[in-house]
């Protein structure tokens, strides 16, 4: 059966759903996401990253950015969905548009709900030192993140890897189950109601991107896991922001709080060993190795860091 989809979102991480949803007998008729806005240190209002995508991918399709709850009821009925799929679209959704397609909205969510509600769940829960997470495809309602589910898998966390590698890699598993989701309501299968303990996965605050400097190994790992690669991590080394782009634990004896080189290699001191950095932002300049880092620097003696 031929199912006409909306697709809302903000995030590239949409384009995989979108890729498979294109490969499937199912009609894509229009896509929803925010309006422009303020971005950086400029106050000129920019598109986000999906609307910046799909006007030059996708250009075919009619994309809108409703700015009002009637906005969105308009676009909705311009567009004649059957079916909303979301993924990270930015804002809740009220009653009279959830119940505008025949079937409703369906989200793709990267927790294994009711674990972490909200705008951050992979990167609340690298923080909170999980090894496990997973997707989600549930049907929206008005609460966040309350749905009934229709579609779950798991997925564990490399070693090292960060919220934005995880994400990469759980978005081609949303994109995956979310076809099976709309197979299900075509079958008329109902979703299960959640059951379980949740837990709030607020937004990222600018506080909490400084690094934590004094912890052991595995804590400074969690926070540098869980922000990167965007926002970031940062510390300050010779009164410059350093923006850590890519890590990896390490056994490498260095001071607590210290930036030093070792064999061509950049490390940073924790209370019980060191990080290697692997990838770096000095300010101002591009991403670089560790490696790069450290040539023409002075790191063979110890420099503390703030």
């Amino acid at each position: 059966m031929l199912v006409k989809i909306a697709l809302a979102s903000s995030s590239l991480y949409a384009v995989r759903a979108l890729d498979v949803l294109e490969r499937s007998t199912h009609e894509i008729v229009g896509f929803i996401t925010m309006p422009d806005r303020p971005q950086g240190r400029s106050s000129r209002a920019k598109p986000n990253q999906f609307r910046e995508w799909a006007s030059r991918e996708r250009g075919m399709i009619p994309c809108y950015a409703p700015d009002s709850a009637d906005q969105l009821l308009e676009a909705l009925r311009q567009m004649q969905a059957d079916l909303v799929v979301t993924l990270a679209y930015g804002r809740l959704v009220k009653e009279e548009a959830l119940e505008k397609p025949k079937y409703g909205w369906l989200n793709i969510h990267f927790s294994m709900l009711p674990r972490w509600r909200g705008a951050a769940p992979v990167q609340r829960s690298l923080l909170a030192g999980e090894r496990e997470s997973g997707v989600t495809i549930f049907k929206l309602d008005v609460g966040m993140d309350t749905g009934p589910i229709y579609r779950q898998r798991s997925y564990r966390y490399g070693e090292d890897e960060c919220a934005s590698e995880a994400l990469d890699q759980m978005s081609l598993l949303g994109a995956d189950e979310l076809l099976r989701a709309i197979e299900m309501i075509e079958a008329g299968v109902e979703p299960t109601e959640q059951e379980g303990i949740s837990n709030i996965a607020a937004k990222i605050a600018k506080d909490e991107l400084r690094l934590i400097l004094g912890l052991k190994t595995e804590e400074m790992m969690r926070q540098i896991r869980a922000f990167t690669s965007n926002p970031g991590v940062w510390f300050i080394y010779n009164g410059q922001r350093m923006i850590i782009s890519k890590v990896k634990s390490s056994s490498e004896a260095v001071p607590s709080r210290d930036l030093v080189e070792h064999n061509g290699s950049l490390f940073l001191g924790t209370e019980d060993g060191s990080i290697e950095i692997l990838r770096i932002i000095p300010e101002g300049k591009r991403e670089m190795s560790g490696s790069e880092f450290v040539r023409g620097r002075d790191l063979k003696e110890a420099t503390r860091i703030e």
